[in-house]
């Protein structure tokens, strides 16, 4: 552990102030001049499963936060487990590691290597039989996090690229075949409280049970990552994230075994925020600037994706329709308030008494609603708790009843015809409220 610490030391600190963006209140703006950020890698090397484009990945994220946005960088290579997890609970260590005094404005974590299902990251050591490899999990981390006290304001951004799971996202075509039915793929819409630190914003580079595409010049995530980020103009986070977001999911990588095209589907969960953070535009001149292709083994000419809906299907008819379903334990006036908005914005727009019955009633109107109909937007009011397996439940008739589930009805293979279509869930807490006067009958408002 002394080691890494004096590798840390030695780096020193960069001269001038980060240029990665700033925070913004009603009251100020304040710029964030001290950005850590350590990036963790495991390349596998001299092993079957290396890790393709581990060095292209460390590299472009070395330039694009080291050299271009000022931020002190580290690189972390194939740390044990042990030291990891000391190093990333220990502020006193860390602040060390990055040669500082004091908690940055910003931390952003790199986590890259093999993963799987249930938050695994694979490390490139053996056990003693030589043969199970060593691995700790998201959650250790989230747990080596809260230790920081010192950085309770820091905006903490963590990004695990690894795969989280055995399942292809393939791109789905209308015109070949329907989705199998076997496609076991209801966590990829798993909905966690986890970890619930504030000032945390996680951006996985896939949802669960999913892969992560990679080739030998470096992961789809990180390289559409420092696309975004040397092209950006001035943004709030979750839009730049969003952004990102986008690029990979555009992104298609041939797979010439099946003639599919894999796609990839990262994930953004942000937690309370004391303040919003700004992405700054990018110094970088477009003419020094080169991308990749979109199969990253060759310079390649820029592409840019709409960032927004075409509202058109693939083969060109408008689905413009709107539809709005909420669904309320109550119908107060906060409940009514909403539904003006959404009648507002032209949503052809139900409400129901949030019950077994009405929410079947909801989710059979959603699978016959017409092929023009391109976006729906579900908001429930509710009591909002969480099951054993620590995932989001709304309280349906005295039982908690996962929002993963509700979710999955709407994603392919169950539900092809929504593939590609905005899909809008708001989750209001309620809370545990009785009313005498609620009738046991769904509620239908027109």
């Amino acid at each position: 552990m002394e080691d890494i610490l004096k590798k840390g030391e030695e780096e020193g600190r960069p001269v001038e102030q980060a240029n990665l963006g700033f925070f913004k209140t009603d009251a100020q703006i304040t710029k964030a001049n001290d950005v850590f950020v350590l990036v963790v890698h495991y390349g596998f090397e001299n092993q079957e499963i290396a890790r393709e484009g581990d060095s292209f990945d460390v590299q472009n994220l070395k330039t694009s936060f080291g050299k271009n946005r000022n931020c002190n960088f580290r690189e972390l290579k194939s740390p044990k487990k042990e030291h990891l997890l000391d190093l990333l609970g220990d502020q006193d260590k860390l602040l060390r590691f990055f040669s500082s005094k004091e908690p940055p404005d910003v931390f952003l974590l790199f986590v890259l290597s093999h993963g799987y299902e249930d938050g695994v990251i694979y490390t490139d050591y053996f056990l003693d039989d030589q043969k199970t490899l060593v691995h700790f999990t998201t959650d250790e981390i989230f747990e080596s996090i809260k230790k920081l006290t010192k950085f309770e304001k820091s905006l903490k951004l963590i990004n695990f690229g690894p795969c989280r799971g055995l399942l292809a996202d393939s791109k789905f075509n209308r015109n070949k075949n329907v989705c199998e039915e076997s496609y076991k793929n209801r966590n990829t819409c798993r909905i966690t409280f986890i970890p619930s630190i504030h000032n945390l914003v996680l951006f996985y580079s896939t949802v669960e049970a999913t892969k992560a595409n990679t080739s030998e010049r470096g992961s789809c995530f990180v390289q559409n990552y420092c696309d975004c980020l040397n092209q950006t103009e001035e943004k709030p986070l979750l839009e730049f994230l969003s952004m990102v977001q986008n690029n990979v999911h555009f992104l298609s990588i041939p797979n010439f075994k099946t003639g599919e095209s894999q796609g990839q589907t990262p994930e953004v969960k942000m937690f309370t925020q004391d303040r919003e953070f700004f992405i700054s535009r990018t110094m970088i001149s477009p003419a020094t600037y080169q991308s990749t292709d979109g199969k990253m083994v060759k310079p390649g000419i820029k592409t840019t994706h709409s960032k927004s809906f075409s509202w058109k299907s693939d083969e060109g008819q408008n689905v413009r329709g709107r539809n709005a379903f909420i669904l309320f334990e109550q119908h107060d006036a906060q409940v009514q308030e909403l539904v003006n908005s959404v009648r507002n914005l032209d949503f052809d727009t139900r409400s129901f008494q949030l019950n077994k019955l009405s929410l079947d009633s909801y989710l059979k109107f959603c699978s016959e609603l017409e092929h023009d109909v391109g976006c729906i937007l579900t908001c429930m009011f509710g009591e909002v708790s969480e099951n054993d397996a620590k995932e989001v439940c709304i309280l349906v008739d005295q039982k908690k009843m996962p929002i993963t589930d509700i979710l999955h009805s709407f994603v392919g293979p169950k539900n092809a015809k929504w593939i590609g279509k905005p899909k809008i869930f708001v989750l209001i807490n309620q809370g545990a409220l009785k009313y005498e006067n609620v009738s046991q009958h769904s509620y239908f408002d027109r």
